[in-house]
């Protein structure tokens, strides 16, 4: 079925084509306007005028710029049928700033054609096609409410990448994508991209209208839920200072900031909701503080788009060993750093215990690499019926001990007042079987230092 919509008087071109929405998917053909209509943050705020905004820019992301009929629309460099299903799947992890421990974007083609440094040979676009298609290991990963690919969709998306990853053209609707552009004048999305165009420059400095300490909990614990896209079932968004301060329908009387606050605190009903791993109570008091106070807004610079990500991750840096020594020592407390400790005891009758693992200060150290940068690191499990127990990293960053504990379990690690929290519920407290170098069983590399 075929839809016009009419430009008004003066607008450049002829009616464009609407394409159908198919499923939860888009299915966009190159060129199309994709109708989805989704909320995004500051939708109108991304673009310029009609032919004032959003020149060539960089060599990807999202360049706004245009208006149809004053609906603001980006142009993205992918196809529109492989913009579709990283949108839909990868995005909100792999999104322009990396998510939930995932160590790279997949936003552009360049991004896509970049080498793997733990798979030599292969790129991540091909990476993305393999994980796509293992079932043992899949991405996205079981569980977190982010549709699967078809099989239809993992060959059209394999057959791109086996050709080259060739750039496209995909013109969306604002708010299509988990990774909106909060800059005006229409300028690239991706921070790691070097904008020339008129009106698209870089994003190197996207500014949000919240304070930066509250940007970094509500990213870290409510954004998978209730970023601007809103998901797994929340029905609004927090990310502005606005949305925060909107008064609750169910509620009257009380503005989501408030209720966040009594959600954050409610152990028998929390949010975000068990498995996944609580607000910290010093957030929670921080956050408590900040809407108290009537929730005022701030300037904070984010890294190149949503979410807010400060400094870079050390999740994503290059393998190395950052203290540059390895463990020599004898049997211990402090032995072998990055190895599975729990399976080891188990298996050569060493001292039981049921929670263990290395915390190191980047994502990709090899095993036996001592880390002692990470001294003193908390990590702290939650189980599924909510109890914690927490464990601090020695002088070589090995934590482990043993609780009565219901799994699975996620965790936060904790250091110099930040957080990084695994949302991923775990059938196992062997931290090291699936937190290895390269990281196996949908885990992204070490557990790592929040930066």
């Amino acid at each position: 079925m075929r839809n016009q919509r009419r430009r008004p008087e003066g607008a450049p071109g002829a009616a464009l084509l609407l394409c159908l929405l198919l499923g939860a998917l888009l299915s966009l053909a190159p060129g199309c306007l994709g109708q989805a209509g989704l909320s995004a943050l500051d939708a109108d705020a991304g673009g310029g005028g009609a032919g004032a905004g959003g020149g060539g820019g960089g060599g990807g992301g999202l360049t706004g710029g245009t208006t149809d009929g004053g609906v603001v629309v980006y142009s993205t460099d992918l196809p529109c049928d492989v913009y579709a299903v990283l949108s839909s799947s990868c995005w909100a992890c792999h999104g322009n700033n990396p998510a939930n421990g995932a160590p790279q974007s997949l936003v552009t083609p360049a991004q896509l054609q970049t080498m793997s440094p733990t798979y030599a040979g292969q790129t991540y676009g091909q990476r993305a096609v393999a994980r796509m298609a293992l079932a043992a290991a899949p991405m996205p990963p079981n569980g977190s409410g982010w549709p699967v690919p078809t099989a239809a969709q993992q060959a059209a998306f394999s057959a791109y990448v086996s050709a080259g990853e060739p750039a496209g053209q995909c013109i969306v609707d604002a708010g299509t994508t988990v990774v909106p552009d909060a800059g005006s004048g229409g300028g690239h999305d991706a921070g790691t991209d070097a904008g020339t165009g008129t009106g698209g420059g870089s994003d190197g400095g996207v500014v949000v209208d919240i304070p930066c300490d509250i940007s970094t909990i509500v990213s870290t614990y409510c954004w998978t839920c209730h970023g601007p896209q809103p998901g797994g079932g929340a029905s609004f968004s927090l990310v502005t200072d606005a949305e925060f301060k909107a008064v609750s329908p169910l509620y009257p009387g009380q503005t989501y900031g408030q209720r966040a606050v009594v959600r954050m605190a409610d152990t028998a009903l929390p949010m975000p909701p068990s498995p996944n791993a609580s607000v910290p109570s010093a957030d929670q008091t921080t956050f408590s503080a900040w809407v108290s106070s009537g929730m005022p807004s701030g300037t904070c610079t984010t890294d190149g788009g949503f979410p807010d990500a400060g400094p870079p991750d050390p999740l994503n840096d290059s393998p190395r060993c950052t203290s540059g020594q390895s463990y020599t020592g004898s049997e211990g407390s402090t032995m072998r750093p990055g190895e599975a400790c729990v399976a080891c005891h188990q298996a050569r009758g060493g001292p039981g215990f049921n929670i263990g693992g290395t915390v190191y200060p980047t994502g990709h150290e090899p095993n036996d690499c001592v880390a002692s940068s990470a001294a003193g690191a908390v990590v702290t499990v939650k189980d599924s019926k909510g109890v914690t127990a927490s464990f601090t990293a020695n002088g070589n960053g090995n934590f482990s001990g043993s609780a009565s504990l219901t799994f699975p379990i996620t965790a936060v690690v904790t250091f110099n007042g930040k957080s990084r929290a695994m949302t991923t519920a775990v059938a196992s407290g062997d931290c090291n079987s699936c937190h290895t170098q390269t990281g196996a069983n949908g885990a992204p590399g070490r557990v790592t230092l929040p930066p």
